[in-house]
């Protein structure tokens, strides 16, 4: 019977690995190409969505590169059509422009650990100020791309510490309260990850409007979901790891505690939608 039950969770974990194989689909970073899996169920903008996509970008620190927007799909076409004020879940993957294309080993991460940890502290310190900065920014982005200001706020941003940490990531999670000119405010929370995959250091973020605790234990459980199988898909290649030139990993993430404003998408694109029509 033990036999049995292992032989089934080999046989499951191999599934998984293949399924996360079969939805991955390839990125480019610098001259680098990763297979980057799709959330479940979520699907990219960047394409047919491309305006979904295009004010995610608006919304960065000018340090990170909106690499791919995963919506659910009808989620996505209920919001440019109007019929869905704001987006409830979505993922977003980022890499900060510095660094991108270029491998960091597995042993410099490791040994930055505290420091990344320290920074993410430091940046979320002045995050009230910074981030009125950021969702200004944004606003004057989109009122130059669309013609309105969509008058975007955030305020009352929480951190809530790391909650798993690997030689080759840091995760953790915000909260914030978002709105715009005519609309509502929601509470967002924010599960992020600081992640090598296959020693391109990556921001791997999952959004969700909190309502009750299972929203946040589910933006939990799907970024963690969703690392793993970007992991699974590139594995560790040890000719990158043995050639990686340090980075000095630690300064590129001081200002990872003001990339929650890309989750603030889901209002202005309804808004400016709203307004346009």
């Amino acid at each position: 019977m033990a036999r049995s039950r292992w032989i089934c969770i080999v046989c499951a974990a191999v599934l998984c690995a293949m399924a996360a194989l079969a939805g991955a689909t390839p990125q480019t970073f610098g001259s680098r190409r990763l297979e980057i899996p799709q959330p479940d169920g979520y699907g990219p903008t960047s394409g047919s969505s491309a305006q979904i996509f295009n004010f995610g970008s608006a919304f960065l620190p000018p340090g990170n590169r909106l690499v791919e927007f995963y919506v659910v799909p009808a989620d996505g076409e209920a919001l440019l059509a109007g019929r869905l004020d704001k987006l409830p879940r979505y993922f977003q993957l980022n890499v900060p422009r510095s660094i991108d294309g270029k491998p960091v080993s597995t042993a410099e991460f490791r040994a930055n650990a505290k420091t990344i940890e320290s920074s993410v502290e430091a940046a979320m310190e002045n995050r009230g100020a910074r981030s009125d900065q950021i969702a200004r920014e944004g606003n004057q982005r989109v009122q130059q791309r669309a013609g309105v200001d969509p008058g975007v706020s955030i305020d009352d941003i929480g951190y809530h510490g790391v909650f798993r940490r690997e030689d080759w990531g840091i995760f953790f999670s915000m909260s914030s309260t978002v709105g715009a000119t005519g609309t509502g405010s929601d509470r967002m929370f924010c599960a992020g990850a600081i992640a090598l995959v296959d020693h391109q250091l990556l921001y791997f973020y999952t959004y969700a409007i909190e309502r009750t605790p299972a929203d946040r234990d589910w933006a939990k459980r799907a970024l963690v979901a969703w690392v793993e199988a970007a992991r699974a898909a590139n594995p560790d290649d040890a000719a990158i790891e043995a050639a990686a030139a340090p980075q000095h990993v630690d300064p590129l993430v001081r200002i990872l505690g003001l990339a929650i404003v890309g989750g603030l998408i889901g209002l202005v694109v309804a808004m400016i939608r709203r307004r346009r029509s």
